[in-house]
């Protein structure tokens, strides 16, 4: 027979095996949550959950809801609060990822992969070189979606936050605390001894750390020249050029990995 202790723990791993949802916060405030309809759908025609199913609610913000099919005869399901559930599987570091614009499908992924990893916010920046300027309502829609997904699939407690798209300046401009800019030429900065150098001097065990990635095309000498007039840190990423897509993963998995926090 299972100890209470591995009684628990198997306990937290079913309940983390449901299927969970996020759903904006103002939809939780009873304790009988009317499903939207796209849910309703994806619980009723794909998953074939029926009345008396359990599944997880989560507000984006942290909060987590183990609740109970109670309701399939009308369009969109009613589900009951069954209990508040207590696990923080967040990483204690906080990455915002300021990523320059590219083509819409790769910028899908970075939203998808980054989200999986444990970004804590998003923000699509126009740099001199971006090549893909155009923004619309549907597209930061269709991110936000990306981005619920993926918290969903990697069992996240909360939605990384997207911003809307800004300039490169302003960006920098409102950054604070430690930020890193990824740089092709940066040849000594490693990622390891900024890290080091942060927590030795400003005495920081959990840090919140801005990255900017840069174009195809890269970032300009001005930009650079931008990041460094705010004490940003210009770091390398190995010996070889990376993809645009492909640098704000391997620059988040290095910080996570670096802080022990993966």
């Amino acid at each position: 027979m299972a100890t209470g202790r591995y009684y628990l723990l198997e306990r937290i791993n079913a309940l983390e095996n449901l299927h969970r949802f996020f759903l904006p916060p103002e939809l939780i405030e009873d304790n009988k949550i009317h499903l939207p309809k796209d849910i309703t759908f994806q619980i009723s025609k794909v998953l074939r959950l029926n009345k008396g199913d359990q599944i997880l609610i989560l507000d984006g913000l942290g909060k987590k809801y183990l609740t109970e099919i109670t309701n399939t005869q009308s369009k969109n399901f009613i589900v009951t609060i069954k209990s508040e559930i207590k696990t923080d599987f967040e990483t204690q570091t906080k990455i915002n990822l300021f990523q320059a614009m590219i083509r819409s499908n790769k910028m899908e992924f970075v939203f998808q992969k980054c989200t999986e990893l444990g970004i804590s916010t998003f923000t699509p920046i126009i740099c001199e070189r971006s090549n893909f300027h155009q923004f619309n309502l549907n597209k930061l829609n269709r991110w936000k979606k990306i981005i619920r997904e993926a918290s969903e699939q990697s069992r996240r407690n909360i939605t990384p936050k997207l911003f809307e798209p800004t300039s490169f300046a302003n960006a920098v401009s409102k950054c604070s605390g430690l930020g890193m800019i990824a740089w092709e030429n940066e040849e000594n900065n490693r990622i390891k001894d900024v890290l080091k150098k942060w927590i030795t001097e400003k005495h920081l065990k959990n840090l919140s750390i801005n990255i900017f990635i840069g174009p195809e095309g890269g970032f300009s000498s001005e930009e650079i020249n931008q990041a460094n007039q705010k004490e940003f840190e210009s770091v390398s990423l190995g010996k070889h050029i990376l993809r645009s897509e492909t640098a704000g993963i391997v620059l988040s998995t290095s910080i996570f990995y670096e802080m022990d926090d993966l």
